[in-house]
């Protein structure tokens, strides 16, 4: 880095991620059963093994975490009236 450029600012999207990632984690372990030996190393294990399926949860960018984009912005019980009874129907129940 030449002496003269600033450094980069962080990613917002980044840094949100990386504080609900250390949250989540926190509460997580608090919820974990106790260790029958408490060790670094049989923490890390149990911790790697409760953490690893909840990490496979988390959205790769800031497009995964916003979810998918409607296709059409259309509702589709404004449509057609036989539509709108379906709709209600599934609401109600």
């Amino acid at each position: 880095m030449r002496p003269d450029s600033a450094p980069k600012p962080p990613n917002p999207d980044q840094l949100r991620q990386r504080c609900i990632t250390y949250q989540a984690v926190a509460i997580l372990r608090t919820m974990l059963p106790p260790l029958s030996e408490d060790t670094p190393e049989a923490r890390a294990c149990r911790d790697d093994a409760a953490l690893d399926p909840v990490a496979a949860l988390v959205p790769g960018n800031a497009a995964e975490a916003r979810g998918p984009r409607k296709k059409s912005g259309k509702n589709p019980c404004k449509r057609r009236p036989d539509a709108m009874r379906s709709c209600t129907s599934s609401a109600s129940s």
